[in-house]
């Protein structure tokens, strides 16, 4: 397992068993494809929020700039989450 898998492990654990209250996008979704024919691969570029029944928040940034959301900044490529 790589390091980001294991800190998603690590800081999710808990709330795997929780339910699933909101998911929104928070930048319209821009799909981008890498190669062509069935070799294709899609990739979004966008900013996405989950929010949780145990009170977690997980803000995922699926594109090449730095993001900030209710005072949490993500970088590019990367997520963080955060209990209320």
């Amino acid at each position: 397992i790589d390091e980001f898998c294991l800190r998603v492990s690590r800081e999710l654990r808990d709330t795997s068993f929780a339910a699933l209250n909101e998911h929104r996008f928070l930048t319209p979704p821009a799909i981008e494809c890498e190669g062509e024919g069935e070799s294709a691969r899609f990739h979004t570029r966008d900013i996405q929020l989950s929010r949780y029944s145990d009170g977690m928040s997980l803000l995922a940034n699926f594109s090449h700039e730095p993001f900030t959301f209710e005072g949490h900044s993500v970088g590019p490529y990367d997520w963080v989450a955060w209990r209320v």
